[in-house]
């Protein structure tokens, strides 16, 4: 077994770096050691219609975030399938059961390894590992080292869920449970430094895929007047609120997390300034549709935003922090225009009407207009 790499995905767990960048660390580590395709992690959340998000690294010109539109049926097949054999090893994926290998032909996947992630006994996600292209033999040193690598990274997630549930259970901050976690602890949402870890790699993914996506910042006109206007917990009522909606409205595999009080961070996957812009659209419509009742009161809700396209930078000149920047520009203009108010970039005539939904966007709002805290 190569004990140098192990130790190499041992140190990086063991770092005092945030929960996304230590993976990211060994997913790199394990990806590039062994001249792997991609090296990746999930975790099962409430069943939903894709599988979404992965922490994951990929090898030079393989696409990434595979996984984002794939059923979340997969996701069950391979765990009903760790469940009974406790990992998948495939030379060849066409050794696979159908519904599986249908999943993995179509994104040119043709070797694999997946071993279950456990936490408090039970399965809750998996690390994979694979090969585009052509079929590999797994010696019986790779087949150790991967089992390894990820029973350490299994060890590791049980770890920061376990502390996570017992800084709650002892009444501590919510800010240090937050620290410990990747969720904010009022809202439900996304912290700040995870969606950022998120970020990490976008910018070289975009220059070298060409993959597009947008970062939108979104804050709540007169945030800081609420508890006066509206008595006390009115504030954290909205948020919650607003944080809920938002959170039903946009896609699966898109991501929204706080960004600075009152305000929120959205980040949309392979998409355009005119998809971006027509989830606002929709974000607003259930807003102005929906009653925010709080101890009697109804809150009129307003808010604006701006929008930043990654495309709006040449590959070579764009970074996460210059589109953030622009969304902060933007952001800034909105908030001195009327309620509500968007600032984005111009779109060519060529992307349509902007009140035809675009391609990826379900025209039926019906399903939106429930929000739950």
């Amino acid at each position: 077994m190569n004990s140098e790499l192990l130790s190499e995905v041992a140190l990086a767990l063991v770092s005092r770096d945030g929960f996304g960048e230590r993976l990211s660390r060994v997913l790199k580590s394990l990806c590039t050691g062994m001249q792997l395709s991609r090296a990746y992690v999930f975790f099962e959340g409430q069943e939903r219609a894709t599988m979404g998000y992965i922490h994951e690294w990929c090898a030079e010109g393989v696409p990434q975030q595979w996984l984002q539109d794939v059923p979340y049926a997969f996701y069950l097949s391979c765990k009903r399938i760790l469940a009974q054999d406790a990992q998948i090893i495939a030379p060849d994926t066409a050794l696979l059961p159908g519904d599986l290998l249908a999943v993995f032909e179509q994104h040119g996947i043709r070797s694999v390894q997946v071993w279950p992630i456990i936490i408090d006994d039970e399965i809750a996600g998996f690390s994979a590992f694979d090969v585009c292209w052509h079929s590999r033999h797994w010696t019986a040193e790779e087949i150790d080292l991967l089992k390894a690598a990820s029973a350490l990274v299994s060890a590791f997630c049980e770890r920061e869920v376990m502390r996570a549930q017992f800084r709650e259970e002892k009444g501590e901050p919510a800010w240090m449970v937050e620290e410990s976690s990747i969720h904010d602890a009022q809202t439900g949402v996304y912290n700040r430094r995870y969606v950022f870890n998120r970020l990490v790699g976008f910018d070289a993914e975009y220059a070298r895929l060409g993959r597009n996506f947008c970062i939108s910042l979104l804050d709540i006109d007169d945030f800081d007047r609420l508890d006066e206007q509206h008595g006390q917990g009115a504030a954290d009522f909205i948020l919650k609120e607003f944080a809920s909606i938002i959170s039903s409205t946009i896609r699966p595999y898109d991501l929204v997390g706080c960004y600075r009080e009152g305000e929120f961070i959205i980040v949309s996957v392979n998409a355009s300034a005119h998809e971006t812009g027509y989830l606002i659209q929709r974000i607003v419509g259930v807003i102005k549709k929906h009653v925010f009742n709080y101890q009697g009161q109804a809150i009129p809700l307003a808010f604006s935003h701006g929008i930043a396209d990654s495309s709006e930078f040449a590959p070579e000149n764009m970074s996460v922090e210059k589109m953030v920047a622009l969304a902060e520009n933007r952001l800034q203009q909105a908030r001195h225009a009327v309620p509500d108010a968007q600032n984005v970039p111009d779109e060519p005539d060529a992307e349509g009407d902007s009140d035809v939904p675009p391609s990826g966007f379900d025209d039926d709002t019906s399903h939106l207009q429930q929000s739950s805290v």
